[in-house]
């Protein structure tokens, strides 16, 4: 999809939030497909999910959630929501 974070601006974003003087609470990561990415870029940072810095990601398509430790806090938006709300 159009929009989505390359691998190289996952990897900047993730070396910014590691060198950022505030951490957030958590992280919002906006599409399932991401999360392998960014678990990666947080690990190679010496960030780890869940351990001080919670992620919490959208839409629940399961085959993404494969192999992640801990897997992230889920926001469910069903897709014929977003299309009944876009129409309206």
């Amino acid at each position: 999809p159009c929009n989505q974070p390359q691998p190289g601006e996952i990897r900047r974003l993730v070396e910014a939030l590691k060198n950022a003087p505030l951490r957030p609470e958590a992280l919002y990561v906006m599409a399932d497909n991401l999360l392998p990415a960014v678990y990666n870029q947080l690990a190679a940072t010496g960030l780890m999910p869940g351990r001080g810095l919670p992620v919490v990601s959208c839409n629940s398509e399961s085959p993404y959630f494969t192999n992640l430790v801990p897997e992230p806090a889920r926001v469910n938006i069903p897709a014929e929501e977003i299309g009944f709300r876009a129409v309206e």
